[in-house]
């Protein structure tokens, strides 16, 4: 039997499913985008409802919490059947929560501002433990319904489709939200409407795939009294494994200094916030775009390693062109830094789905990624190691003039923050997960 014949008996609903893939990765990134954890939108929204800043910043730290704890825990379940897909068929119903969300902002009286807040955390908190499992079965029916070769295609094309809807959903909520939009809340109830449908579109992309004719099971699923020690086998017998976790904990890190671009380009370099709004979302859409055709290419060629060694060497020179903005490049090289954003945003996190998918034994892929997603919260601090570097690294603007002052000015209460110390950190990170990725296998070469 020729390869093209077996890899037809083995994937026998491949363009099916390939486009309802595309579909679902579309439809996603484009909703999320408007509505998920990076975007200026949620912050924002729920400032209009409460001042206090601990809520503001809850919404969507403990969406993460929310979204990636589950996975540990139902990625055993999962593991235990040998069918995945009656786990996808709620995926559309599931997703009806922000739509649900823009139903009750628009039924509540808009001075009720406390019942809209709690209606928000519940609809937001039960989409993100929802996703979890829907994450957990996209991934492992990805790996089991497409060739190796053909996952970084769909990534390319799902990420460059993503980076021109996410371009255009960005300016309809900008005239949504602004002056000449719709009264509160209705302007951003629409927001969260248009969001929804784009997330049940693709609900019913997934719930449409077939399932591939599940391959013989090799080895036993491990009881749940089994699970905890089956968990630790994998981490300490699974040297390629480790060194994925290392270099993923690394590049994550190294995106401690990204809040602060627009901090940096802001204050200390005096553009104007309404021009660099204008001119990141370009730039960082452009860099996204570039990153998924250049991904589509290289993991088609060469695998997922490759990219991922491009991703981080982009990552690494986001660090040095930031650094060469400080020392006096200004602006232009502050762009270079967003466009390489863009890049890595096209290019990182397909890349590691894309890895960890081929690598994982079939018969274990859910358990893989709900532990390497549980481990990658740790990513998350990677804002606040930053903030914490440039707190403890501040220094008075007027520390050698302070004697020649009068006591009355509080001259000691203005602080110079120091970028150069943050820039520099992301690119030793970067450059460290460049050198782990450098000796991480390409999962390909053991699957020829």
């Amino acid at each position: 039997m020729t390869t093209t014949a077996a890899t037809a008996l083995r994937y026998m609903h491949l363009r099916r499913n390939f486009v309802f893939f595309v579909l679902d990765y579309f439809a996603f990134g484009v909703g999320f985008g408007m509505v998920g954890t990076s975007s200026a939108f949620i912050p924002d929204f729920v400032s209009q409802l409460t001042s206090n800043q601990s809520l503001i910043g809850l919404a969507t730290g403990a969406y993460y919490f929310f979204w990636l704890v589950p996975q540990l825990f139902l990625a055993q379940i999962v593991n235990q059947r040998m069918w995945r897909k009656p786990f996808l068929l709620p995926a559309p119903f599931v997703r009806l929560t922000m739509i649900g969300i823009a139903v009750v902002l628009v039924t509540v009286d808009p001075r009720n501002t406390g019942l809209m807040l709690i209606a928000f955390l519940i609809g937001y908190w039960s989409f993100a433990m929802g996703d979890s499992l829907v994450t957990l079965i996209w991934g492992d029916m990805l790996g089991s319904s497409l060739p190796n070769k053909l996952r970084g295609t769909l990534f390319g094309i799902g990420q460059f489709m993503v980076a021109f809807g996410a371009f255009g959903m960005s300016q309809f909520a900008r005239w949504a939200i602004g002056g000449s939009g719709l009264a509160f809340p209705l302007n951003y109830a629409l927001i969260f409407a248009v969001a929804g449908a784009f997330f049940v579109c693709g609900g019913l992309g997934l719930a449409l795939l077939r399932e591939e004719q599940p391959a013989p099971v090799s080895q036993k699923s491990p009881s749940m009294r089994e699970y905890g020690a089956y968990l630790g086998n994998v981490l300490r017998t699974d040297r390629d494994f480790r060194r994925f976790v290392r270099t993923r904990l690394l590049f994550d890190l190294a995106t401690m200094s990204v809040p602060f671009y627009t901090v940096f380009a802001t204050g200390n370099l005096g553009i104007p916030s309404e021009v660099l709004i204008a001119d990141t979302i370009i730039l960082i859409q452009i860099g996204n775009a570039l990153g998924a055709l250049s991904m589509g290419v290289l993991s088609r060629r060469s695998g997922s390693k490759a990219v991922l060694l491009l991703a981080g060497a982009c990552l690494a020179l986001e660090g040095a062109f930031a650094f060469l903005s400080y020392l006096g490049l200004g602006q232009p090289a502050l762009y270079v830094t967003f466009f390489l954003m863009g890049v890595v945003s096209g290019t990182i996190y397909p890349s590691y789905f894309d890895w960890m998918i081929t690598h994982a034994p079939p018969h274990a892929r859910p358990i893989y990624i709900g532990l390497t997603n549980t481990i990658s919260a740790v990513s998350n601090l990677a804002p606040i190691l930053g903030g914490t570097l440039l707190q403890l690294t501040a220094r008075p603007a007027f520390s050698n003039l302070e004697a020649l002052l009068p006591d009355f000015l509080p001259i000691s209460a203005v602080m110079v923050r120091v970028y150069p110390v943050v820039f520099l950190s992301s690119l030793l990170l970067a450059s460290l997960g460049w050198l782990s990725a450098l000796h991480l296998a390409e999962p390909r070469k053991r699957l020829n």
